[in-house]
């Protein structure tokens, strides 16, 4: 697996001879980089589908927007973060549309290792997807 989306050197590699590509970022960069990356891999002539893409975020859950919202005060999140602050039906959209657009693995962190965030993850968004 290589890590990374710089789209000159890293995606190249990932081209090349990487089996599994993992990209951070929203749906759209993300589909922008596996753009990148497919277009690689016509150079090098080699099949994209051959990778495995994945993607990487960081996740703030809660069941609804007035428990985000004071979890997201509580966290020093409020102002953002690097990844999603969202309600479970929100996650399941978006991992619908990282699924959309082809990653075969969605990979994430809770924020702050936010407890109910796993829970509510492993309980109510990851059923939707089995």
């Amino acid at each position: 697996m290589i890590g990374g989306s710089g789209e000159q050197l890293t995606l190249r590699a990932v081209a090349r001879v990487g089996d599994m590509c993992n990209i951070f970022g929203d749906p759209e960069l993300v589909k922008k980089k596996y753009e990148v990356l497919r277009r690689h891999c016509e150079k090098e002539k080699r099949n994209f589908e051959e990778i495995e893409s994945t993607n990487l975020t960081s996740l703030l859950l809660a069941r609804d927007d007035a428990t985000l919202k004071a979890k997201q005060e509580r966290y020093g999140a409020a102002g953002g973060f690097r990844g999603h602050a969202l309600t479970v039906p929100q996650a399941i959209e978006l991992v619908g549309r990282y699924q959309d657009i082809s990653s075969q693995i969605f990979i994430f962190s809770a924020y702050k290792n936010d407890r109910e965030t796993l829970e509510l993850f492993a309980n109510d968004v990851m059923p939707e997807f089995a």
